[in-house]
């Protein structure tokens, strides 16, 4: 998985539409991961998939023509990171602290 994040950091680079779908989808993965436990994993898969987003032509805001493409990637971040935080809650509230 972490390989395929790293794939999708070298492919959104340029203007490769699989790459970025990739990134995506892995980033709403990492989330689900995370909440069912697997922390470190879900986060190291999370900051790669955020840094092949970010480092895409694609997401250029700028060029963001209808507020229904800023959405396409809000979720994902949103399911991701959402994901992330629900599951460092479950784990603390496992532990007993």
């Amino acid at each position: 998985m972490v390989l395929l994040s790293i794939f999708s950091i070298l492919g959104s680079s340029g203007i490769f539409s699989p790459a970025i779908l990739l990134a995506i989808l892995l980033m709403c993965l990492s989330g689900v991961i995370a909440y069912f436990g697997q922390l470190k994993l879900g986060i190291v898969n999370l900051a790669l998939t955020s840094v092949a987003l970010a480092n895409s032509p694609v997401t250029d805001i700028s060029r963001m023509e209808s507020p229904l493409t800023a959405v396409f990637y809000l979720v994902p971040v949103a399911i991701g990171f959402g994901g992330v935080l629900l599951g460092v809650r479950r784990v603390q509230h496992a532990s007993g602290t």
